[in-house]
Order: structure tokens, then C-alpha cells, then sequence
């Protein structure tokens, strides 16, 4: 059965996998996502925080432990908000079951937008990109990860082969279906020039661009750092609203 993003977290066997995968020791999210997502992130005290996947809250509560005045998260999976609604209970929060293209967001309201490993999921990112503009203060800045494009690009392989990624199809925008965690789901390939413009002609200046580099100090051995340093996994955009 192909999920979408919307339900694909929903699916009982999918749900149990993904954890028992963020809860090894060794995991691409807390090696190299989670630490440019860290540095990327300004100072978060008394920002009016929004989160576009915010999953089951556990970066919600920490934000929120950090001094953010408020955190307003939006997920799909009604899985991961029963979590988070459970960790944020007594919070200044606000949960939103939804996707990311039908839910109404308050305009002029967040000082900082976050997205993690979400928007590769959905198909009309530029109407996405322009509701987190009008729901952004002047000024205010969107800080994302998704899926590298090349990763994305081809349907022919699941992961590198030993000899390295195989990268097909680049420049073929669109969906691709793909075998993950014990369910089939679709997600949306864009070149990393798609993504650069689409936010470009959303109404944001593109601040910083970063790829999950490794950096050693992460890695428990030497054999993983290095094997995490053949491709990128991650690509990791800021955008100012202008």
C-alpha cells in the first residue's frame, strides 16, 4: 500500500520502526542532522515558535526549555501529535493536526519557522513556502532540512552500493515512490536549485545553505565517519522574509 506523507507515520508497523531506528546509537538524524539544524538555530529566548512536522514535541519541549515564549506545531501523522500533546501538556503550545497545505496558519505571528525532514514530503511546496512567509513577522527566518537531492533523485537503489550513489534522474522534478521502514511511501524529489528558488520567489532572501557534512567528535568509531562522509544525506536551507 503507497502512504502519503499524511498517513504514512499512522501505519502501526511504520511507527514501531521508525523509533526502534531513533533509538540507536547510531542514527543519521542525531549525527548529522540534529547538529546543523543546533547551529543554524539564533537564540530562541521569548521567540514565538512555529514547527512544520513537529513529530512527537521532544524538539518542541526543548525549545520551549530553552526560553521560547511559545510553540505552535503542525504534523500529519495523528500518531506523533498523541505523543506530543502528552509531552507539552501544561506548555504554551499549540498542536494542529493537518498537512502543511490545508492547515490555516495566523499571519504575522511566528518569529521563527522550523521544518525538519518534512518537506520533502509534500507536492505544492511553493504554496507551503508562501503561507510560512505571511505567518512570519518582518524579518523573521525559516530554517529547514530535507532529504538531499541526492538522495532523492533516483528510485533504482536504496542507499549507496559499494561502489557509491547512484544518481539518476536528477533533473526530473516530481514524485518518487520508494520502499522505507517497512511501508512504501511517496515523496517529492527537487533539484537543489528547485528548492533555492522556490523560496527565493516566495518572498524570502536565502541566507545559508549547509550540507550534513560529518564532523568527526560525533562519530563513536572511525569506520562510521567515515562511511557517512561518501554523500550527504541532508540539505539544510535558511530563508529572512524580505
Amino acid at each position: 500500500m503507497l502512504h502519503t506523507g499524511r498517513n504514512f507515520f499512522d501505519n502501526e508497523e511504520v511507527f514501531e520502526n521508525y523509533w526502534q531506528l531513533r533509538g540507536r546509537n547510531v542514527n543519521a538524524n542525531a549525527l548529522l542532522e540534529e547538529p546543523v539544524i543546533e547551529e543554524l538555530l539564533p537564540a530562541v529566548n521569548g521567540l514565538s515558535i512555529l514547527d512544520l512536522g513537529c513529530g512527537d514535541g521532544q524538539f518542541g519541549e526543548r525549545l520551549l526549555q530553552r526560553g521560547a515564549a511559545s510553540f505552535f506545531g503542525v504534523d500529519a501523522a495523528e500518531k506523533m501529535l498523541t505523543r506530543a500533546k502528552e509531552r507539552l501538556s501544561g506548555t504554551n503550545s499549540t498542536l494542529l493536526h493537518g498537512t502543511f497545505e490545508e492547515v490555516s496558519l495566523p499571519e504575522g505571528q511566528f518569529d521563527l519557522v522550523l521544518s525538519r525532514l518534512a518537506l520533502h514530503y509534500v507536492d505544492d511546496l511553493a504554496s507551503v513556502f508562501e503561507k510560512v512567509q505571511k505567518s512570519l513577522i518582518s524579518g523573521g527566518k525559516l530554517i529547514f532540512s530535507v532529504e538531499h537531492p541526492l538522495q532523492t533523485a533516483s528510485t533504482h537503489q536504496q542507499g549507496a552500493t559499494p561502489e557509491g550513489l547512484l544518481i539518476d534522474d536528477y533533473f526530473l522534478s516530481g514524485a518518487r515512490e520508494i520502499e522505507w521502514l517497512g511501508g512504501r511511501v511517496q515523496k517529492f524529489h527537487r533539484t537543489l536549485e528547485d528548492y533555492f528558488i522556490t523560496l527565493q520567489q516566495a518572498g524570502f532572501t536565502v541566507e545559508t545553505l549547509r550540507e550534513s557534512k560529518p564532523k568527526r567528535e560525533v562519530f563513536p568509531t572511525e569506520a562510521e565517519f567515515l562511511r557517512r562522509s561518501r554523500y550527504p544525506l541532508f540539505l539544510f536551507l535558511v530563508g529572512q522574509k524580505r
